[in-house]
This record gives C-alpha cells, structure tokens and sequence, in this order.
C-alpha cells in the first residue's frame, strides 16, 4: 500500500507512520510533499498511491479554490482545523480534525477499506448527487449450487466465511454451511464492510451474529458466532484486534 501526505505538519506523517507499523501487517510506504502544488509538479496528475492525506492549512486551502478542477484520482482523507470550512468541489471520503490520533487513523482506514474497489463509481454518484446509493455496490446475496439444486442466500443470513481444506464455505442463519465459489480476497471486494470484517486468513464474520467477545492470549480476541446450533469460537487475530475494536462499535 502506497500513501501520499501533502503536509508540512510532520506530526501527521509520524503519526500516521506509527499506527501503521504497529497495526497494518501490509508492508506500507509513506510519501511526503509539502504542498498540493507539488502534487501536480512532481506527478503531473498521474498517481502510484492507493490513499492521499491532504492537510488542509492556509496553503493547501487557497490552492483548491483557485484549481476548482483539480481532481486528485484516489480516495483523499482530509485533515484540517476544526474551524476550518471546506470547499464543496473539492471530494474526500473522510475529514480528520486536528489532533490526529489513531481512532481518526482507524476510521479514515476502515471508510477506505469499504469503497476502495468502487471509488470510480463512487465519484460518479457524489457528482450526480447520488451518493447514498452507493450501499447498491455491495454484493446482497449468493448463488449456492448444490448439486442439481440452485437458490439464493442472502447476505443478512450469514453469519460468516470461512476457509477449511482449501474450500470457503458460507454459513447460513441455521447454521448449516454450503461451499461457494469466492475467495476470500474476493468476497471482502463485494461485501459491505459496515456488516462484514475479516478477522484472521481464514474467516470473515457478520456483527450481527456475533454473540460474545472474549480476551484471548498473545493479545488477541476470541469471538462466539451464534447461527442455529453452531456455536464455534473464531480468534480475531493480533494485527487485526485495534481495527476490529472500532469495527464493532461503529
């Protein structure tokens, strides 16, 4: 993952470095510029960053009000002073008031997980004014193919993904599961991460079955999915407990 700060503020650059070293297992790289002038002038609009951070101080600020078309090509998180009025042209998917800490990481992190695959289309729909539609993105429901039986699972009857022998399996409400043909990778690309989160390599749980959470050893947390009579524990594991922590309480 590739991240561009455009800041003077080193705080916001040590902070931001900090939290992903301790809790992002993804090797990241961290880019500084001082200015958004900088941007267009080093990459002339052409972006190798999955993220972009602006600081939006008195520099960066009066830049966007004269570059009304000045579109940055990736999810920008903006971070500024509380008092600080915002121009409505100019898009982010997340505002951060000053000082950052490493709950505002959290969620500018999460709001980036949940629409990265679909910021084009995002985009789109804010331009249209559209954005609340943009929930329609996320995958509603399954095909399960069993052998000469096909029906539909929808994904506010399930209670988790998971992986065992190579397969990944859905589990239904009732508790009985059914082999489908998504990976994991994929399935976090299509489901709306408001519900789902993955909690280790091997499973991905709904909070709305989620029954209980138990401290576990090496820092981890131990999570009791209820579905029917399926009452298997699943350990969240370390480098996913902090965003997992702000996941549940959103």
């Amino acid at each position: 993952m590739k991240i561009l700060v455009v800041s003077r503020d080193l705080m916001i650059v040590e902070t931001l470095s900090n939290f992903m070293q301790e809790y992002v297992p993804d090797e990241v790289v961290i880019s500084q510029l001082n200015e958004l002038s900088e941007v267009r002038a080093k990459w002339k609009l052409t972006f190798d960053f999955n993220l972009v951070f602006v600081d939006m101080n008195e520099q960066n600020l009066e830049f966007i009000k004269r570059e009304s078309g000045l579109k940055l090509e990736v999810p920008v998180v903006i971070v500024k002073e509380s008092d600080v009025k915002l121009p409505n042209h100019f898009f982010s998917i997340y505002v951060i008031d000053k000082p950052v800490s490493s709950a505002d990481m959290v969620r500018a992190l999460l709001k980036f997980e949940r629409i990265k695959y679909h910021y084009p289309e995002i985009v789109k729909m804010q331009e249209n004014s559209s954005l609340a539609n943009s929930r329609k993105l996320f995958k509603s429901r399954f095909l399960i193919k069993l052998g000469s039986r096909m029906f539909f699972i929808n994904t506010t009857d399930i209670a988790c993904f998971f992986v065992s022998d190579k397969t990944v399996y859905v589990l239904n409400k009732e508790g009985i599961k059914y082999p489908i043909d998504f990976s994991l990778e994929k399935l976090q690309q299509i489901l709306d991460p408001q519900y789902f989160f993955r909690i280790n390599r091997y499973m991905i749980c709904n909070a709305g079955f989620i029954k209980e959470i138990k401290k576990y050893i090496n820092s981890r947390l131990k999570i009791i999915l209820t579905a029917g009579n399926y009452s298997d524990e699943a350990v969240v594991s370390r480098e996913r407990v902090y965003a997992f922590k702000k996941w549940v309480e959103n």
